[in-house]
């Protein structure tokens, strides 16, 4: 072949190879375009055995998908002066960690909608494994390195092409005393606002109780396009990232610089330039004045112009009772479009609206999860907000029975139930609350059941609110007048017999107050001036005049609480009532035939006879017999007339009408005037 033939050949193959490898770059890059944070830690576990924790971030809004996670993960081991790897550490110097979906937020950590400008999104990873580290006279160094950073960084060089370090140095003092590096408490939040105030908390916590120094550091670089994932790592010692002008470690944001405490991981700032930058944390851990360990933690600050986002939000007027029928008002804002699931997590049709302010007719009884997303379409931002709403087809019926359990004085003992139910099957009632006022005292409690101690001589308020699950309530108020009302004290008065001296009245006590007894009776009857006292339920007294007799009862409970009856006429049952008509029968020019007839109400007796005595003013007295009887008079006399009925059980009842003027019995006559001839 000649040597013509062999040059082209030659410049060919340069320049296949130039192409393929310019592919392969580029490929190389797309692949790599997304690590924004990480750092590294261990912890000592005893007998030379180490935890060791690799924390990683990828960027999943702008790094591509196919820049995965590794699997497995590499951290090789170096000797910290001379940089050779350890080999007789690890598998040839390197540990290699597979990826585990369990330590991956499966969620990723994606910014809300709270400034302008695309979204901001994270996934995080960590990487966890135990390791033999014995004792070296010069420790060891660990080291993670992965290509590349986001291309959208504002504050270094060339950002897709520089790779990231993520190392820990293991001194010796560290493997002689067993020691743990401190491990950082939180991340930074995604974004920050631009020209607002930063303050965030990037602590650390150490096991070992030593004392931590924050610092801001210069993040490191490593790996490249060529070679994204170096398995192992290169050697150190690791290069800074390199900041573009006009940022520096001393202005990592530009506005008012970044600061950290030194003492508690206080971050400070105002930034004012919007943009993506990246940030370097470094902790150190001093014991008795000697460096323990520093843990190294790069991340991203994504500054931008804050807005308000979307929030969605709604607002029902619950509970609602005996209706299936609910009303959402939409208080949403910033956002122009919405979609609510009345059921959610189901995205059945029938039970979603696309409406504004919609009015839903659930199909039963029952709890739902009312979701609404509102969104904002000039960015796609979305907000969602869920309730669980409760659904009644049934109304609330609070219902209140009360009882007197005890009497102790002027107090008594109140007690109050509820027989309320919720007629819904699917909620109950699980709340009953009662209010009790009297003379200004009130008094709560809660119970289905209780009991409050009151004056029994003034009236009382009761209310009682009953909720159910279902949020339902119903309110029932009871007053009460005289706290002793529900108890009643009765008796019945009934003529017996006749004996010497007046008649025979039987009181029986017929008081019901269930499902209390009665345990004392005290009787008090006044008769003609004198008085008759019982303590028995029933008993029998002969009474001169039953008809104007005063009758007092008053029975004590089993509860210890007294009631009375007092009745100022008695109503005796069979006691025939006398009572007569007196009547003109006829008259001519010098006297008057007077008629007096019986209209007594003789009950069960029967009369055998009747005695009229009959007394003029005057001064003739005359005894007539018989249930009508008759006698002429002068007109203008005044009578005084007895009538007595004998009974066939031998009783005599006598009534009295007096100072009856025959005069005014006379009916008197109507007459008309009328002219019959005029001369």
């Amino acid at each position: 072949m000649s040597n013509i033939m062999n040059n082209q050949i030659m410049k060919y193959c340069i320049g296949y190879f130039s192409l393929f490898c310019l592919v392969m770059l580029s490929s190389l890059d797309m692949h790599a375009t997304h690590i924004v944070g990480g750092d590294i830690s261990y912890q000592c576990l005893g007998d030379d055995n180490y935890e060791i924790t690799l924390t990683i971030r990828r960027d999943c809004e702008n790094g591509l998908p196919q820049a995965d996670f590794d699997d497995p993960v590499s951290i090789g081991v170096f000797d910290p002066v001379f940089g050779n790897l350890l080999t007789k550490y690890g598998s040839f110097g390197q540990i290699f960690i597979p990826f585990s979906e369990a330590d991956t937020l499966h969620e990723t950590i994606v910014s809300d909608c709270g400034f302008i400008g695309s979204q901001v999104c994270v996934e995080e990873t960590t990487y966890k494994t135990v390791v033999k580290l014995p004792y070296r006279p010069r420790g060891l160094i660990l080291a993670h390195q992965r290509c590349c950073r986001n291309i959208t960084l504002n504050n270094i060089v060339d950002p897709l092409a520089t790779g990231s370090t993520y190392y820990i140095e293991v001194t010796p003092e560290a493997l002689t005393e067993c020691n743990s590096s401190p491990s950082f408490d939180d991340w930074a939040d995604l974004y920050i606002c631009a020209n607002q105030d930063l303050s965030f908390s990037l602590s650390a916590t150490d096991i070992d109780g030593d004392s931590l120094v924050y610092r801001l550091c210069t993040p490191s670089t490593g790996a490249d396009a060529s070679d994204p994932m170096p398995q192992p790592p290169s050697p150190p010692p690791y290069g800074d990232v390199q900041f573009s002008f006009p940022f520096t470690l001393d202005n990592m944001m530009g506005g008012v610089p970044l600061q950290i405490n030194s003492e508690t991981g206080q971050l400070t700032a105002n930034p004012n330039l919007v943009g993506q930058y990246l940030i370097g944390v470094c902790v150190d851990e001093y014991r008795n004045g000697k460096l323990m360990s520093s843990v190294r933690r790069d991340f991203e600050y994504n500054v931008r112009v804050c807005s308000v986002g979307p929030e969605a939000s709604y607002v029902v007027d619950p509970p609602y009772c005996g209706t299936s029928e609910v009303s959402f008002e939409n208080t949403s804002t910033d956002s122009d479009s919405y979609i609510w699931y009345f059921d959610y997590p189901s995205t059945d049709p029938a039970f979603t609206s696309t409406e504004v302010n919609p009015t839903f007719n659930f199909p039963s009884s029952g709890l739902y999860n009312v979701r609404l997303e509102a969104k904002r379409t000039i960015d796609g931002c979305v907000s969602s907000f869920s309730n669980v709403i409760a659904v009644s087809t049934t109304e609330l019926d609070a219902e209140i029975e009360s009882n007197i359990t005890k009497c102790d004085g002027n107090t008594v003992t109140l007690e109050l139930s509820s027989p309320t139910i919720d007629n819904d099957p699917v909620f109950d009632v699980i709340s009953y609350h009662w209010t009790i006022e009297q003379d200004g005292t009130i008094t709560t409690l809660s119970g289905q059941s209780i009991d409050v101690d009151i004056l029994s001589d003034m009236p009382v308020e009761v209310s009682l609110t009953v909720t159910s699950s279902s949020g339902c309530f119903d309110t029932e108020i009871l007053n009460i007048t005289n706290s002793g009302e529900n108890y009643n004290a009765n008796f019945t008065s009934t003529f017996i017999d006749c004996k010497e001296g007046g008649f025979v009245i039987e009181f029986n006590d017929i008081s019901e107050n269930t499902p209390l007894t009665t345990t004392a009776w005290n009787w008090t009857i006044v008769d003609n001036g004198n008085t008759i006292i019982s303590d028995q339920q029933s008993f029998e007294a002969i009474l001169i005049d039953p008809r104007s007799a005063t009758a007092l009862l008053e029975i004590t409970l089993s509860n210890g609480c007294k009631t009375d009856l007092f009745l100022d006429n008695l109503a005796v049952s069979d006691f025939p009532v006398i009572d007569f008509d007196v009547e003109v029968a006829s008259c001519d020019n010098t006297e008057l035939i007077m008629s007096f007839s019986d209209s007594s109400d003789h009950g069960s007796l029967i009369p055998v006879s009747f005695d009229w005595t009959i007394v003029s003013d005057s001064g003739s007295t005359i005894n007539l017999s018989g249930s009508d009887v008759s006698q002429a008079y002068i007109p203008g006399e005044i009578l005084d007339i007895n009538l007595s009925v004998t009974y066939n059980n031998g009783c005599i009842i006598s009534t009295d009408k007096n100072d009856i003027d025959i005069n005014n019995v006379i009916t008197p006559t109507s007459f008309v005037n009328e002219l019959k001839n005029c001369n």
